[in-house]
């Protein structure tokens, strides 16, 4: 056995799996990286678990296949009787088709990749055709297959689940800054979203107003999360156990939802999926609460990864 815990950096990991290493570290598990590779590998006894990129060998490879494709996640989720956002599966090549569907969906509409794990861009609210037409025009250059969905509007939630029962909620915010009464917004704004803004960035706010950075909801270009688990109502707790009962054999998953209230009771016409994920996400910085006791989601996960009897529970 490789005792490597010493001078890791976990270059080509994704942020939630880096975090979930450096506190297995912290545990004492004995975290190594294979040499010349992007492989890291994590054991406790006689457990084993690999890590690349985004990925870890703790969740099957046919469950990684099928959520790698945001349309197949999505097929599975409606044929369990959960909703999800009207949307079809189109080849880079099919651009009058892909149209047809979204004026028989009507506008807006978002356009993005079939492939989950490629950080690739997405379309969000095409109001009309010419913009569908640019928009489909950029994407298909990626040769790959893409997703026409109906925008939804409403609150985004991102929620993370274990099969033990842990949960935490996030209320996504686009990003923004607050104006001083002196400074001008380009002056308040941070440098990661200057790219990202729609207005005369020389203008001078009051004092107190927000200003919002639309169509910028991304967690990697700077939209915030609010920690609402102990507000959302409990009716969302039975969705999440339906969602992750959903896809056997993983013992966590995360999934995000749009709807108009979070604080009311839940019914299949004021709530609908957008996305499903392997990975913690943003909620890896936050705690995770069963309704009893609470924890810190990376303390959890390493637990939970490296549990004896995760088999038997999921």
């Amino acid at each position: 056995m490789k005792h490597q815990n010493q001078n890791l950096r976990f270059k080509d990991l994704n942020i939630p799996i880096k975090i979930i290493l450096q506190e297995a570290v912290r545990q004492g598990i004995n975290v190594y990286q294979i040499e010349d590779t992007n492989i890291y590998i994590a054991q406790k006894n006689e457990k084993q678990i690999i890590f690349i990129g985004s990925y870890t060998s703790a969740i099957p490879y046919s469950l990684g296949l099928i959520l790698g494709s945001r349309y197949n996640v999505r097929q599975i989720l409606k044929n369990n009787n959960i909703p999800v956002t009207p949307g079809k599966l189109f080849s880079y090549f099919q651009k009058d088709d892909a149209l047809d569907f979204a004026k028989s969906i009507k506008f807006p509409i978002l356009l993005r990749i079939e492939n989950s794990q490629r950080d690739a861009k997405s379309f969000i609210g095409i109001k009309n055709q010419h913009e569908f037409i640019q928009s489909f025009n950029e994407l298909s250059t990626s040769k790959e297959n893409i997703l026409i969905e109906k925008f939804c509007s409403g609150n985004i939630l991102r929620f993370f689940i274990t099969k033990t029962g842990f949960l935490n909620v996030l209320l996504k915010q686009q990003p923004f800054v607050v104006g001083d009464g002196v400074s001008s917004v380009t002056e308040l704004m941070i440098k990661k979203y200057s790219n990202q803004f729609n207005f005369n960035a020389n203008t001078v706010p009051f004092k107190g107003k927000k200003i919002v950075f639309t169509q910028c909801t991304s967690f990697n270009k700077g939209a915030v999360y609010k920690d609402i688990t102990k507000i959302i109502h409990p009716s969302f707790y039975t969705l999440c156990q339906k969602v992750i009962n959903t896809f056997p054999h993983l013992s966590y998953l995360g999934f995000e939802l749009i709807t108009k209230n979070y604080k009311q009771k839940m019914a299949d016409k004021n709530f609908i999926i957008s996305d499903v994920y392997l990975s913690p996400g943003p909620n890896i910085n936050f705690s995770m609460s069963n309704g009893k006791t609470s924890q810190k989601c990376d303390k959890l996960l390493v637990n939970l990864l490296f549990s004896n009897d995760i088999q038997s529970r999921t």
